[in-house]
């Protein structure tokens, strides 16, 4: 949606009022009128499949298989190291947060087509699609 309102303001087009957009004009960003993160979270999902990042960590779950996994990205850019296990705090802040955003989303309006199902060093992973 970043791109979309990007689009739109370089444009200098016009956008209904009557609704709310999930995303930020970048170009104030781009020309150094603002400085900053854009975002504060990026988060996103896919079916039982959900993610937020912060500046630091990198959460990434799925509700169906109930796998998680945790990632310090100030450590860690590749996030080959989980390290949920001992940051319940992380975690538990994460999860209030993104609960909060994904509270604000529409429902989907399409449905889940299939499951891809594929596996990363030895670990099985299922993705809605």
């Amino acid at each position: 949606m970043d791109i979309f309102m990007t689009s739109v303001s370089a444009a200098e087009g016009d956008i209904p009022e009557d609704r709310v957009y999930d995303g930020v004009d970048l170009l104030p960003y781009v020309n150094g009128s603002i400085e900053g993160p854009v975002h504060d979270a990026l988060v996103w999902r896919s079916s039982y499949n959900h993610a937020i990042r912060t500046d630091r960590w990198k959460l990434i779950f799925n509700d169906r298989e109930e796998h998680m996994e945790l990632y310090d990205l100030q450590a860690d850019k590749s996030e080959t190291w989980n390290r949920l296990e001992g940051r319940h705090e992380a975690v538990e802040e994460l999860l209030r947060e993104l609960n909060r955003l994904e509270g604000e989303f529409l429902s989907p309006l399409w449905p889940r087509v299939m499951d891809y199902h594929f596996v990363i060093d030895g670990v099985d992973y299922i993705f809605a699609i």
